[in-house]
């Protein structure tokens, strides 16, 4: 299928497309595996809600931010050497949805579980990492 078609209308296929049992991060199964997302299972991805959040010629790769505890079950603690200006909150669907910070501190214990992308602004650059919320 391509993305926006409508399952219904495949004949004899509606009830399996996309058909998914959910575990949890602690699943035994997935111990020392890659959990990486790969590319979209559907033919023809619109990936422009993904360019919107994640693309920035100023993304820090360099690793001297850290997100804590991730997964998460409330409150994510960012450690960082400059001062954080702003900090964006995006769902799966590349939604931005508002959420508490202070201090270093983005409180998460209000929004579902899931995956989402966090976006921090510092003076001179932008670091986007993910976080589980369980």
């Amino acid at each position: 299928m391509s993305q926006g078609d409508d399952p219904t209308l495949v004949a004899n296929k509606s009830k399996s497309i996309f058909r998914v049992k959910k575990y949890t991060v602690d699943y035994a199964a997935f111990t020392g595996r890659d959990l990486t997302p790969g590319l979209p299972i559907e033919t023809n991805p619109d990936l422009s809600q993904c360019n919107a959040i994640l693309g920035t010629s100023e993304v820090d790769s360099t690793g001297k931010f850290s997100i804590y505890p991730n997964p998460t079950k409330g409150v994510v603690s960012i450690s960082n050497q400059d001062a954080v200006t702003k900090v964006e909150v995006f769902n799966p669907s590349g939604g931005s949805i508002k959420v508490p910070y202070s201090k270093n501190k983005i409180d998460l214990k209000h929004v579902p579980s899931g995956i989402y992308i966090i976006k921090i602004y510092t003076i001179n650059k932008v670091t986007i990492k993910r976080i589980i919320k369980q």
